[in-house]
C-alpha cells in the first residue's frame, strides 16, 4: 500500500495505478471478489507506511488476502537491506492487517447473506460427515446440509443452488435449493 515500499521492492507501479486498476476492473464486473498478497515488515516499513497499507485494505474490500510478514531470502536484493524495526513492531502491525482483513472478508461475504449462490461441491465437510461443502464463483467455501434421501457421492463434482442463511469470515452455509 506504500509507493516506497514498492519501488524498494522493485515493483514497477504506484498505488495510483493499482487503484485505477481495481476500478476498471469492477466497472465491467462490477460483483468481482478480489484477493491479494500483502507482506508487512520488508526492510524500511515505517508506521506511514504500513498505515497506508492499511489504507489500501480498506479501500479495495478485499474477498481474501494472503498475509505475510517478511522474511529474507538469500540472493535477493532485500536480503541484504538493513532494518532496524523490532520484531514486536512488525508483528503488531501483522496482527492489525489481519484484523482489517477479516473485517473486510466479513462485510464480502455479508452480501451473499440471504441469497442463493451457485456451489461447486467438492465433497463432505471436514467438520459434520451430515454436510457437504464446496466453493462459490468467488471461491469462497460454502456448506450445506445433506438432504434427506440425497447421497453425499451424487452431489460431489455437481453444481448446486444454496440459499444462504449464514455469512461468516471464513465461509457461508446454507441450505440446497431444490
Amino acid at each position: 500500500g506504500s509507493d516506497r515500499i514498492l519501488a524498494r521492492m522493485n515493483r514497477n507501479y504506484t498505488i495510483e495505478h493499482y487503484l485505477e486498476r481495481i476500478e476498471a476492473i469492477r466497472r465491467a464486473v462490477p460483483d468481482i471478489a478480489l484477493s491479494t498478497d500483502i507482506i508487512v515488515g520488508f526492510p524500511g516499513e515505517d508506521e506511514a507506511d504500513f498505515d497506508d497499507t492499511l489504507k489500501l485494505v480498506e479501500k479495495v474490500g478485499y474477498s481474501q488476502a494472503f498475509t505475510f510478514i517478511f522474511s529474507k531470502r538469500e540472493g535477493t536484493p532485500a536480503a541484504t537491506m538493513v532494518d532496524d524495526t523490532p520484531p514486536s513492531v512488525v508483528q503488531e502491525r501483522f496482527d492489525r492487517l489481519v484484523a482489517a482483513v477479516q473485517d473486510g472478508a466479513y462485510a464480502q461475504n455479508q452480501k451473499e447473506a440471504d441469497a442463493d449462490v451457485l456451489v461447486l461441491v467438492e465433497g463432505r465437510s471436514k467438520r459434520d460427515d451430515a454436510s457437504m461443502m464446496g466453493k462459490s464463483p468467488k471461491n469462497q467455501t460454502v456448506h450445506f446440509p445433506i438432504p434427506c434421501g440425497v447421497s453425499a457421492e451424487s452431489l460431489e463434482g455437481q453444481i448446486v443452488r444454496v440459499h444462504i442463511e449464514n455469512a461468516r469470515t471464513w465461509y457461508l452455509s446454507g441450505q440446497l435449493v431444490s
